[in-house]
């Protein structure tokens, strides 16, 4: 199984989705893709009648449409990677994650994309799963807490009890 239910988007769409990412200078390649002739439809266009510079700019103006409503580390992944051509160890070393959470990144942001070109579905930007994100997971009740008693302060009923946690698992 994919990460961040790329399985349930078929998989003949995912790599449509990323030959499309791949070859957005190549307009021959375009023409045959089923996610560009969705999205010159939706445009109002036939997509033979379409010229190959129009074909371009509609297909480059959908993707940074997408790529907007994305975080910036895919964003940049997509950007630099997908449409520039850079090696994904590069990219992520100088975004100083693994190359393995990249790709995690770069799948996320992939069905975001193929999702909202295809569905045109206003959903929030993906997050990639990964150990530090589904550990924070479980603290976000008490953040939440917290940050809606409005003192900025942290509520009695989470106070009271956090130093004898901390003596349990010092002690053990």
């Amino acid at each position: 199984m994919a990460v961040g239910g790329l399985t349930s988007l078929g998989p003949e769409r995912i790599r449509a989705c990323r030959a499309m990412l791949k070859h957005v200078s190549h307009p021959a390649r375009l023409r045959v893709n089923p996610i560009v002739e969705r999205i010159a439809a939706a445009a109002g266009l036939a997509i033979e009648a379409c010229s190959d510079e129009t074909l371009s700019t509609l297909v480059g103006s959908a993707i940074e449409g997408a790529l907007i409503a994305l975080p910036p580390r895919q964003a940049a992944i997509i950007r630099r990677c997908d449409l520039g051509g850079e090696r994904y160890a590069d990219v992520a070393r100088a975004l100083f994650v693994s190359e393995r959470h990249a790709f995690r990144e770069r799948d996320a942001a992939v069905g975001f994309i193929l999702e909202r070109l295809t569905v045109g579905a206003r959903r929030a930007a993906p997050r990639a799963t990964s150990p530090a994100s589904t550990f924070s997971l479980g603290n976000s009740r008490r953040h939440a807490r917290w940050s809606t008693t409005g003192t900025g302060k942290v509520p009695r009923s989470c106070s009271k009890n956090w130093p004898r946690r901390c003596r349990r698992t010092a002690v053990r």
